[in-house]
């Protein structure tokens, strides 16, 4: 269930498998508590009055009757209500998903419709006499809500609210009801065609196949209202009673579209359509089916299973099935030519007339299935890639394209049963957390006390219902290598996500070393093999004294204290030793009243989420050493319990800067400034903040104590030193005579070699004296530079009576603490207690996002836990939150054809910051499963015309970011802007598809004077030998036309044609302070490296293109993308590992 969406699901088989369904309309509805109930639209009256579908995944409500609006919609909390002008509206007739509202005007019905993403409007004209009322003319419908409607210049609306896109038509239509008329020559290929019978009839959900459909010209008008002008010539002439006008609106994320071989638009999406209709046109559908669950796993096999609704044979005719470039636009989508699909998949024969003229009229419906093993080699191929979608294309004709127009092959088919269905197994992961006789394994051999040893080791994979077959193999080591192997233990069978064991080994022998390993097995059919897991090596000692572990206290999370009981039966054993990577620390041994053996009592921080292992010694009186674990599962860390900003940006204010962010969890503690010494200073640490700065007098302070400094805690904050001169604090909290603890900048001799370095340190005042020189001092030793934003991270545990100190997620130094005490002042931020009238160490620079902590800080804070397969754990973020300063998904943006049209050419920022992408002429907003994309063809093609004079001409396609510089009440004007300080840690996230396997493309590159910061898109390298595309970043050294050099992050997969047929989100990291880039793709690291160190751009942040310089120019526009870019996201601060797979799965088609 957990893995249950709108859109797909699991089923488990009785023989263990699982097959996945994948729909493009939502089957079925997520309810606020949890449960799921299928789609269904039929209207029931609602508490409050309303008509309301009984489960839809859209919040649509119709009126009863009376005053107030005919529709209203709501999203995320936001609303958009649609009202009929000038008069109560009657009480509606109710049919299944439909209300009709008789007489709107004279002869007209106004017909409302639940549709499965939202509903439609339609206004039916029953006879010419009212078609002749002047009322049809223009037909205004009254708009409120949060929501403003736009016109788009092809004719299609748009609800949004702010960024916010609530809904949205396809350009209205209208139609009649004609049976009969034009139709095309029957194809001499086929002579089934003369047998086909009549079309179907048209209705207010849909035309009838030989209606005639004819656009309906829209505008919003000065009020915001929206205003249809039905086509004036059809209202007039010889039509066929009655007429519908529409249109339809919908919410979420379409993810079907078909296209026309004259580029023109039909009014019903509710069916999908391929080969000839009776007009003559050409018609191809696509589908596109989430992927996401598939992530990682193995198919078997996959086939697409569809129903026909009508087709215009009597007897089966063909119907191919193609792989395909992702949808670009919805509901219709480009007509290529040439090259217009990528893959022949599959092909099958159907028919279900539903005419008159066949012997066995009307036909039923009839269900089509798509076979064969290349539907299945490619769904497995982008699973593997953690491709999010594929993208299916059905067509008439062949894989010559042969027989597209031939009329018998024209078929309609119902867009709910469409289904990819797919035979799907987890893949066992790497077998890990070893055990030999039940001790966890380490880097060091572990010592056994038997000669007939078993082995332990987790077995992960995510189909818990099946069983897997785990293979031991053990060996003699000999001088460290592996050597002779030894006779396997049988192949033992364990639950899926388990622990296994198994039967004990024979012919080990005393004082010799040997090593183990294990793999999983999928059963059959799929028999699939986990990676071996690494080597577990041990040595046999029958003199080794027996060691466990027990529980008394459980940590409460990672940083967090428990108690453990170490002990052994041997009489003789005279210490222990213990620790959570290796067995470093000792104790003695303790005789136990009435206890056979001896044992201890230690008090320990966890120091991870998940599992930690507590590995343990024994030594005895003669120095023999017996090897022990203790296990355990420790919950997700706890959140800072005071934690300030320290910046101000769009929507937090300087106020709001300094208040505390987690005030419920340890009393609000927010921070009072000093009148002098402490300011805002400007562009800090990102583009268009203020930040946190003191020049020397200046401090921050709470109003009560915010730690207990005698127990665990740890204290964080970002930190930019403007003068290196003396000591420095950062963060520090009053005893009653001087400063407890100071997290700090030296400068001083701390490696003993005479000379001052600068450092960042963590110091603790052994007593609490006024100016004490009792302190204990670590630090990361000449970490500090001038003007760099710097993460500086201490703390205490008093668990294991330590100090540490990291920088930059890096922990540099850890010292023994001296007997802490509590201090009950308040915490201070620019300078430290001295004495009870003095304050000492000045803060010269900025400090931002400080953070507290009632815990130890622990290495997976900075730097984030990816769970371990099967665990049943999360992903851990980590403390180091990056702050997103740019969001353009295309929700809401208009394609560009002439940039001197108002209110065009522009995607709006879904952050807070109010930056817009400035588009140039010839770029396209597509409309796909993921909503709103840029595409870029760089040449003005379908969505123009051919009529049109640009048609065809090339074009330089590409966003750049600007930002509004005038007043809220102002005219906006508009300037282009940088988005993301290049030279600090960022994040920069893209989802791309490529048109184009084997060009040199660029998706984002900050512009700078010369070059770009990094060039994030697709480039030719060698990896291996192999010589392809790649996906891969491209770093200058230098802004400059000479003297730079460049480094190359790059994903080692060659880019292929599977690739085209799908979105990849491509994702770069940048740590200043260890110069460490990363490329993620599809979540997942690909690549990292070093860098010379990332140099500030200046310019705006381009999206689709990239600004370079050769020798001895000025520089040019480069490497134009071909293809579709949306999601743009831009953070500044470095993303951890699994933040990065979260933004990924949050990006998902199928993401709530």
């Amino acid at each position: 269930m957990s893995e249950r969406t709108e859109y797909s699901q699991f089923f488990a088989e009785p023989g263990g498998n699982l097959t996945y369904e994948s729909t493009v309309l939502p089957q079925r509805v997520h309810r606020s508590d949890g449960s799921w109930a299928d789609v269904d639209l039929t209207l029931q009256q609602s508490a409050e009055g309303t008509l309301r579908p009984q489960s839809s995944v859209a919040d649509v409500r119709f009126s009863s009757g009376g005053e107030g609006p005919l529709v209203t919609l709501v999203d995320h909390g936001k609303s958009f209500t649609m009202t009929w002008p000038g008069r109560d509206l009657p009480a509606p007739t109710v049919t299944a998903d439909t209300a009709t509202y008789a007489e709107i005007l004279p002869g007209v019905d106004l017909v409302v419709r639940a549709t499965s993403l939202g509903f439609s409007h339609v206004l039916t004209v029953k006879t010419a006499d009212a078609a002749k009322n002047s009322a049809l003319r223009e037909i205004t419908f009254d708009l409120g809500g949060a929501a403003e409607v736009s016109r788009l210049p092809d004719g299609s609306l748009q609800a949004a609210a702010g960024s916010s896109l609530l809904a949205s038509a396809p350009a209205p239509a209208m139609w009649d009801s004609r049976s009969t008329g034009a139709t095309a020559k029957t194809s001499a290929e086929s002579a089934a065609a003369v047998q086909g019978a009549g079309p179907d009839i048209s209705t207010a959900a849909a035309p009838g196949d030989a209606a005639r459909v004819v656009s309906v010209e829209t505008e919003v008008n000065s009020a915001g209202d929206l205003v249809l002008k039905p086509d004036a010539d059809m209202l007039a002439g010889p039509a066929t009673f009655p007429l519908f006008i529409d249109p339809e609106w919908s919410t979420g994320k379409k993810r079907w579209a078909y296209a026309t071989n004259n580029n023109t638009s039909n009014g019903d999406v509710s069916r999908a359509r391929v080969g000839m209709d009776p007009d003559g046109r050409i018609y191809r559908s696509y589908f596109e089916f989430s992927l996401a669950a598939l992530k990682g796993k193995h198919v078997e096999s996959a086939k697409v299973k569809m129903e026909v609704d009508h087709s215009w044979a009597c007897t089966p005719t063909w119907t191919h099935m193609y792989s395909a470039n992702p949808i670009s636009s919805t509901p219709r989508t480009a007509w290529k030519s040439s090259n217009p699909f990528l893959k022949h998949l599959s092909a099958a024969e159907s028919h279900a007339n539903e005419g008159v003229g066949c012997e066995d009229s009307p036909q039923p419906d009839s269900p089509v299935t798509f076979t064969g093993g290349a539907i299945g080699s490619l769904v497995n191929t982008l699973a593997g890639r953690s491709a999010d979608t594929v993208t299916m294309a059905f067509s008439a004709g062949n894989d010559n394209q042969e027989y597209e127009n031939a009329k018998d092959r024209w078929k309609k088919f119902f867009l709910g049963s469409a289904k990819l269905i797919a035979d799907v197994d987890a893949k066992p992961g790497k077998p890990y957390s070893l055990q030999v006789n039940g001790v966890a394994c380490q880097s060091a051999s572990v010592g056994v006390g038997l000669t007939n040893p078993y082995f332990g080791a987790f077995m992960p994979d995510s189909d818990t219902s099946q069983t897997l077959r785990s293979t031991w193999e053990w060996y003699k080591v000999v001088n460290g290598a592996i050597s002779t192997k030894m006779t396997s233990p049988a192949v033992s069978q364990t639950p899926a996500n388990s622990r296994d064991a198994s039967v004990r080994a024979s012919g080990a022998v005393n004082n010799q070393t040997y090593a183990f390993r294990v793999q999983g097995k999928d059963p059959a059919p799929y028999e699939i093999t986990s990676p071996w897991s690494d080597w577990c090596y041990f040595h046999i000692d029958t003199t080794d004294p027996p060691v466990v572990g027990t529980v008394l206290s459980m940590p409460q999370g990672p940083g967090k204290p428990g108690q453990f009981e170490i002990s052994s039966t041997a009489a003789d054993v005279t210490k222990f030793r213990y620790g959570w990577n290796a067995a470093g620390n000792e104790i003695a041994a303790k005789t136990v009243p009435n206890r056979p053996g001896k044992s201890v009592i230690v008090t320990l921080s966890a120091p991870k989420y998940g599992e930690n292992v507590l590995y343990l010694q024994a030594v005895d009186s003669t120095k023999n050493v017996g090897d022990g674990s203790l296990s355990i599962i420790v919950q997700r860390p706890s959140p800072p319990v005071a934690r300030w900003g320290l910046e101000s940006y769009p929507g937090v204010s300087t106020d709001d800067a300094l208040s505390d962010q987690q005030g419920e969890l340890a009393g609000d503690t927010p921070l009072s400034a000093s009148t002098s010494g402490f300011s805002w200073s400007d562009r800090q640490r990102m583009v268009g903040t203020s930040t946190a700065t003191f020049t020397g007098t200046g401090v921050l302070t709470t109003t009560t104590p915010v730690l207990d400094t005698a127990r665990n805690y740890g204290v964080a904050a970002w930190v930019k030193l403007d003068q290196m001169t003396g000591g420095q604090n950062i963060v520090s909290q009053d005893g009653n005579q001087t400063a407890n603890f100071q997290l700090q900048y030296r400068s001083d001799d701390r490696n003993g070699d005479g000379i001052a370095d600068k450092s960042f340190c963590f110091t603790l005042r052994n007593e609490d004296v006024a100016a004490t020189a009792a302190l204990t001092t670590v630090c990361g030793v000449n970490t500090a530079v001038a003007g760099r934003w710097t993460h500086v991270a201490g703390g205490y545990d008093a668990a294991e009576k330590k100090i540490r100190v990291w920088i930059d997620g890096v922990m540099k130094g850890e010292a023994d603490a001296p007997q802490m005490w509590s201090a009950a002042g308040p915490l201070r931020i620019g300078d430290r207690k001295l004495t009870p009238t003095q304050w000492t160490d000045q803060f010269f620079g900025s400090v931002a996002d400080v953070q507290v902590f009632d815990r130890v800080l622990v290495q997976d804070d900075f730097t984030g836990r990816i769970a371990e397969p099967g665990s049943q754990m999360l992903d851990e973020p980590g403390i180091l939150t990056p702050i997103e300063v740019g969001r353009w998904d295309f929700a809401v943006a208009s394609e560009c054809y002439d940039a001197a049209i108002p209110d065009t050419c522009a995607a709006a920022d879904a952050a807070p910051w109010g930056r817009r992408l400035r588009l140039t002429p010839g770029t396209e907003i597509g409309d796909g499963s993921g909503g709103g994309f840029a595409a870029f063809d760089n040449q003005h093609l379908w969505w123009v015309g051919p009529d049109d004079p640009v048609y065809g001409t090339a074009t330089r396609e590409y966003g750049f970011s600007q930002q509004n510089t005038a007043g809220p009440e102002d005219e906006p004007q508009w300037q282009d802007s940088p988005v993301v300080r290049t030279d600090q840690s960022f994040t920069v996230s893209v989802m791309t598809h490529v048109d184009s396997i084997d060009t040199t493309m660029t998706a984002i590159a900050p512009k700078g004077g010369k070059q770009s910061a990094f060039y994030l898109g697709s480039r030719k390298s060698t990896v291996g030998s192999v010589s392809a595309q790649r996906f891969e970043v491209m770093v200058p050294s230098l802004d400059q036309d000479l003297g730079e050099s460049y480094t190359h992050i790059v994903a080692p997969t060659p880019i292929d044609i599977d690739d085209a047929g799908s979105w990849t989100q491509l994702t770069v990291t940048y740590v200043a302070g260890t110069k460490k880039l990363q490329l993620y793709v599809n979540g997942k690291l690909a690549q990292s490296g070093s860098v010379p160190g990332l140099w500030n751009a200046g310019g705006p942040l381009i999206v689709g293109n990239s600004w370079w310089s050769a020798d001895n120019t000025s520089g040019g526009w480069t490497d134009a993308w071909f293809g579709g870019l949306d999601d743009v996201r831009v953070y500044q601060g470095a993303m951890t590992a699994a933040q990065v797979a979260e933004l990924y799965a949050s990006q998902s088609v199928d993401a709530p």
